[in-house]
């Protein structure tokens, strides 16, 4: 029942941040017109999620090899593993919406 409820708060929260962000990048284009300093704005954040996504690899393939040497077997179920997945892709979309944010702020 907890990690029901959890993955339940999960889904909302990524899905809060992935309208967020689609709604926060329509705005403020339609805001600033799209010019050169929102598009700078918007290459930036897509450093960082390429970052994010550059850390995500790195850190499953560390797991993945430390599994390999590990003299124990931890099992788990696909649809666990799948739904870790697709909390950590959809995940991306926050951090997107956070750094477009920020960088608004800053720049």
């Amino acid at each position: 029942m907890f990690s029901q409820t959890v993955m339940l708060v999960l889904v909302i929260a990524l899905g809060i941040g992935l309208f967020g962000n689609v709604f926060y990048q329509l705005g403020k284009s339609i805001k600033y017109k799209n010019d050169e300093r929102w598009q700078l704005i918007q290459i930036k954040a897509n450093k960082v999620i390429y970052w994010y996504q550059g850390l995500i690899t790195t850190v499953l393939a560390i797991i993945l090899v430390v599994d390999l040497f590990n003299p124990f077997q931890v099992s788990l179920s696909v649809s666990n593993v799948v739904l870790g997945a697709f909390m950590l892709l959809f995940l991306q979309y926050t951090v997107e919406l956070i750094s477009l944010m920020y960088l608004d702020k800053s720049l």
